[in-house]
């Protein structure tokens, strides 16, 4: 008998561990798996402790809507923080959103919905004065479907529908992208307006693209509204008609980390758009007017003229041929990567001085 409870406890063990993977810091662990419900912490009418680390993990499958709306909220102390994070579905946090910290706990935080997988709500306080907490409805709900079957292009050879309001899509999830990639991604929004909010870009300069399409019932137009290639972050891309079709294209030399976007499919206010990309501020960007051919392929002309034969370690290859010029590493305002390693060669003829002067 005392062997047979052994294993059951093994076996319970077992079975815990293939669940959740909550971050090692979290000291309350609970998941809940009901499609709706009420979660009051800390329980009963006392205020949660100091040093207090809850993490409390709402499952919903992918492609589901996770939602928290926030019923109660009491807590003090800037150092204690509430803070979501979608979840995907190996069983990770992607990444975390403060929500509110003690210092201004005065109103309710903002609604969350997550499309991902689920959500992970994580609890800190620390060993300042207490409170009573909070208490927040959860939901599970099954998303709204798009009205028509998209007919991708033959030249996809990978192709992905996402039929949500508001998501994040990160090419690829991990590593580095493939040689000879043609990946596809659809956006349905019907009658609607579409924002694609560009991240990062960190793709090949010259040889590999990104490239969107207004679509019309569930068919691609002809005229794209972004081209990009390079490591600059696109303006805010807006298209006010049913979707918009993302072409992602690689060759089969230097590869890299790819592209990351949030997306919101939203109800139009004001004249719709003619399909042309918005900047940040609502203005249209003439770059590449609707209506542009779509740029060939770079000739055999344009290809560096100089190859250089870079250590296998780096992650990323980049030659400058030119001059002189400014290097800034990484472009755009966010911070390097973990794990990075980045080379860059300045070819100059031999002979020539090759000068590097820092500036930041």
């Amino acid at each position: 008998m005392i062997l047979k409870l052994f294993l059951i406890f093994l076996l319970s063990i077992g079975a815990h561990a293939q669940g959740f993977n909550f971050p090692s810091r979290c000291k309350v662990r609970r998941t809940f798996e009901a499609a709706n419900g009420i979660l009051k912490y800390p329980e009963g009418d006392g205020n949660y402790a100091n040093h207090d680390h809850a993490c409390f993990f709402f499952s919903c499958p992918a492609g589901k809507r996770s939602t928290l709306t926030w019923r109660a909220f009491d807590i003090a102390g800037s150092e204690t923080i509430i803070s979501v994070s979608p979840v995907k579905g190996d069983d990770n946090a992607r990444y975390s959103e403060i929500l509110r910290t003690g210092d201004d706990s005065d109103s309710l935080p903002p609604d969350s919905s997550f499309y991902e997988g689920g959500t992970l709500l994580s609890f800190i306080s620390r060993d300042h004065e207490t409170a009573k907490g909070f208490e927040v409805e959860w939901g599970c709900q099954e998303p709204p479907s798009c009205p028509f079957e998209f007919n991708f292009p033959t030249s996809c050879l990978t192709t992905s529908t996402l039929n949500i309001p508001i998501g994040r899509v990160t090419h690829p999830e991990r590593g580095f992208y493939s040689n000879s990639e043609s990946a596809c991604f659809f956006f349905c929004c019907p009658g609607k307006r579409l924002t694609l909010e560009w991240l990062y870009t960190r793709i090949e300069t010259g040889w590999d693209f990104i490239t969107v399409f207004p679509v019309k019932g569930n068919t691609a137009l002809p005229n794209h509204v972004l081209r990009h290639t390079g490591f600059s972050r696109p303006a805010n891309t807006v298209v006010d008609m049913d979707g918009v079709l993302l072409h992602f294209t690689s060759d089969d030399k230097v590869t890299n980390q790819g592209f990351r976007l949030d997306w919101t499919c939203e109800e139009i206010e004001g004249q719709p758009l003619e399909g042309q990309p918005l900047d940040e501020s609502g203005v249209p960007v003439d770059e590449v007017p609707a209506g542009a051919p779509i740029p060939a392929p770079p000739d055999v002309t344009d290809q560096p003229t100089v190859h250089f034969n870079f250590p296998s370690r780096c992650k990323v290859r980049r030659t400058f041929e030119a001059a002189n010029g400014i290097l800034k590493y990484p472009e755009g305002d966010g911070n390097y990567a973990s794990y990075d390693h980045a080379c860059f060669f300045f070819s100059c003829p031999a002979g020539k001085r090759s000068t590097l002067t820092w500036r930041a």
